[in-house]
């Protein structure tokens, strides 16, 4: 196995708690918590672990964690993950790890209370890049993902960033962007033929919007299709998206075509729903593919 990693996963870094309860409550009511649960969480960390289970080798950088007890545990579980280079995960002692608290009821859907009140993170290098083909970059990092894409782009990397609205200065350095149907309801963006139009008029060369259950539709400059969800009983959705980032990007390096690709996607996302957390399910290409062939 080459010792450069290929991917490098830029973004957010944390610890989710998941606590899985009866039913989502009303306003002032109540609900039985059925479980709980501390795991890795992020939208860099859950992609970067998830492609390690796809047997890539991944660098983690993104914004700084605490060396309280939460930074203590982070830093622990993914110390474990075999293929994941953390030598640019930076560690303060004052700071306070960033977390998230995740209800989940039993039918998987989730809500998410994000506790992030600091996201700042150092800047990549050249070196932090050297011997990657894709760079994987989050957008809650502000100029430092921009920088971070225009630098990878120059470079001529493949860069994929998540939840981009048209005009976004990430779009102009970004070859794939994917945004779910909830940052669309959240950002008031309901018209996702507008969205994609003015991030492929901005450079980006594949734009997908995922949408759950109702699977996902694609767009490139030349078509526009739609990729139905594998059909699953969901545990919990945390992470889905990342893992379907995941999959993407082990279809490009791959060399696999756009619909096998996004199909890949579907299919380690959907194994994702089948367990508790946001990564950490994917163990081998070959179960991934299996799920993909039956579809």
């Amino acid at each position: 196995m080459n010792d450069q990693p290929a991917i490098v996963c830029y973004g957010v870094i944390g610890v989710d708690r998941l606590i899985r309860v009866s039913r989502f409550p009303e306003r002032d009511g109540h609900a039985r918590v059925l479980e709980e649960t501390e795991c890795v969480g992020g939208e860099a960390a859950n992609t970067a672990v998830s492609l390690c289970g796809l047997g890539h080798r991944v660098r983690l950088a993104g914004n700084r964690i605490g060396e309280d007890p939460a930074g203590r545990f982070l830093r622990t579980e993914l110390e474990t993950v075999r293929g994941l280079d953390l030598a640019c995960l930076e560690s303060e002692p004052d700071r306070i790890t960033g977390h998230a608290v995740i209800l989940s009821d039993p039918d998987g859907a989730r809500t998410i209370l994000g506790a992030f009140p600091d996201l700042t993170a150092s800047a990549l290098t050249e070196k932090d890049l050297d011997g990657a083909q894709v760079l994987s970059v989050d957008p809650f990092l502000g100029e430092r993902a921009v920088e971070a894409a225009e630098l990878a782009r120059a470079r001529g990397l493949t860069v994929v960033s998540i939840e981009l609205s048209e005009g976004h200065p990430l779009g102009g350095f970004a070859d794939i962007v994917i945004n779910s149907s909830g940052f669309a309801r959240r950002h008031e963006r309901v018209d996702p033929d507008r969205v994609a139009a003015g991030l492929l008029s901005s450079g980006v060369g594949l734009f997908i919007l995922t949408k759950g259950a109702d699977g996902c539709v694609v767009y490139t400059p030349e078509e526009r299709f739609d990729v139905p969800a594998f059909d699953v009983e969901a545990i919990d959705t945390t992470g889905a998206g990342d893992a379907f980032r995941a999959g993407l990007i082990h279809g490009v390096l791959t060399e696999a075509g756009i619909r096998e690709s996004v199909l890949f996607g579907s299919a380690v996302a959907s194994i994702t729903c089948c367990e508790i957390g946001g990564c950490g399910h994917v163990f081998d290409e070959e179960t991934v593919l299996k799920r993909a062939r039956g579809a």
